[in-house]
């Protein structure tokens, strides 16, 4: 063999070596890709955050079966807007991460501004829909107009007519409140209102402001870590009315801290499919939460669009800002989408043993 021929045929494996090695790269630049996440993990708000992060874990396990490898990098902002302001600019900075999942309202509203900015996708688990003002941000979680309409439904359908309402002293969960009152046919039906802090434990002196006003039934929305223990001091006291609420019931620390007060009572939700609680119960040895699923959701749209779209924020924010519907793996009929809105529909459940169930009448 000549030395030219030699030279010729080292070139000739140089390059298809080297383009194996660039396209090896490329392939596995896929299976890197970083997603910041600020939610609480700790504090008052934790048991929603707890919730939320191990429906993200679960997604990116199940997304990674499907060719999509995420690295997620959780931040505790323990509820703070200014720890989520910090922890942003940890993940932008230090972590070099261009896909943001917030949890909360306030905080996802500080982050909106500094995402479009920068240029980071972000997905907001919020209620409030001026997130959806930001042209980097989609919304996925609860929503005060499908929660208020459907509260309003149910109560008129009950016919309560003398109703006391408790909920937290925080503006996102206000908003479920001030969204069912302005339905037709409540107006006259509420009789009085408390509102309470977010690390309050002992109700009893709203309760007893409430049993006073003798009503038919309460309306409890504050947050899960509490609404067990609230339930509870209800029922020492010989409030025995119906309970209900915009989703907070539907948790397993509001279930192990009522001991039995929240038994029967009912509330409006998404219906979520017998597979995911499955899926769920087997990977963490509990019953998911409300905020379980959005963030699964969370997880699973980022996943989607990137196996869809490649990976670049521009092209998946404006996918799944084009997109008109959204099969999701844990919610049974999907969900509705609007410009970006990811709303869950809602049915009336009860509360049964250590589980829930869709309430079928009378």
């Amino acid at each position: 063999m000549t030395f030219n021929r030699q030279l010729l045929i080292g070139v000739f494996l140089t390059i298809i070596i080297a383009s194996g090695v660039y396209y090896y790269f490329q392939q596995n630049q896929l299976k890197d890709i970083k997603i910041g996440i600020t939610v609480a993990l700790s504090g008052s708000s934790a048991a929603l955050g707890q919730d939320s992060r191990d429906g993200m874990i679960m997604a990116s396990e199940e997304l990674k079966d499907k060719g999509v490898s995420l690295s997620l990098i959780f931040e505790d902002d323990q509820y703070d807007i200014e720890k989520t302001v910090t922890a942003f600019n940890k993940l932008l900075y230090f972590d070099g991460i261009r896909y943001v999942v917030t949890f909360g309202s306030g905080n996802s509203l500080a982050i909106c501004p500094l995402a479009k900015e920068k240029r980071v996708f972000q997905v907001a688990i919020s209620s409030d829909p001026k997130v959806l003002e930001y042209e980097y941000t989609i919304k996925v979680g609860s929503d005060p107009n499908e929660f208020g309409k459907s509260l309003a439904e149910e109560v008129i359908r009950r016919d309560y007519k003398r109703i006391y309402i408790i909920v937290s002293n925080y503006p996102a969960i206000y908003a479920f409140i001030d969204e069912f009152q302005k339905r037709e046919g409540i107006a006259g039906r509420v009789i009085g209102e408390s509102k309470v802090d977010l690390s309050e434990t002992d109700f009893k002196t709203v309760l007893l402001k409430a049993k006073e006003s003798n009503p038919d039934s309460i309306l409890l929305e504050i947050i899960p870590g509490r609404v067990g223990i609230l339930a509870k001091q209800a029922r020492e006291m010989g409030i025995t009315v119906p309970l209900f609420a915009a989703g907070v019931f539907e948790d397993q620390t509001a279930i192990d801290t009522a001991g039995g007060a929240l038994e029967g009572q009912w509330f409006v939700n998404p219906e979520v499919s017998a597979s995911f609680i499955k899926r769920f119960q087997s990977r963490f040895n509990r019953i998911p939460g409300r905020e379980a699923t959005n963030g699964y959701d969370s997880i699973m749209l980022i996943g989607n669009a990137i196996k869809e779209v490649g990976d670049d924020p521009v092209k998946v924010n404006d996918y799944l800002h084009k997109i008109l519907a959204f099969d999701s793996d844990s919610v049974v009929g999907g969900v509705r989408v609007e410009k970006g809105n990811f709303i869950k529909v809602n049915v009336v459940k009860i509360v049964k043993g250590d589980t829930f169930v869709v309430y079928s009448g009378p």
